[in-house]
């Protein structure tokens, strides 16, 4: 005799991600300028950080024919220190390419 009973499971219900009214998300948009995006985490960090501790964040935009060496010989003279900027910005070196208008943070 063969079982006609079905195991009936009931479907995974979605699940909205929570949110609180009045607070908006000023990341869920592309940043306009990199002096957008370096007010919105310098204000964030104000927060976040220890009072007796001041970091600075410097940001930079992607021009025309740079690379990551070349944006490290401009900030800190030397292009051995381009891996440091990849490491900040999530970056795989030997995969992921930099794009004109991309915005970088510079660990300084």
């Amino acid at each position: 005799m063969r079982n006609t009973r079905r195991n009936h499971r009931k479907k995974p219900e979605s699940v909205e991600p929570s949110s609180r009214p009045g607070l908006s998300d000023p990341l869920s948009a592309e940043p306009e300028s990199a002096e957008q995006l370096s007010a919105y985490l310098s204000e964030s960090m104000k927060h976040s950080s220890p009072e007796n501790t001041t970091r600075q964040i410097t940001l930079h935009t992607v021009k025309q024919s740079e690379t990551l060496n070349s944006i490290a010989v401009e900030y800190f003279g030397d292009s051995k220190y381009a891996g440091d900027i990849a490491d900040a910005n999530l970056i795989d070196l030997t995969s992921d390419p930099i794009n004109v208008g991309d915005i970088l943070t510079i660990p300084i």
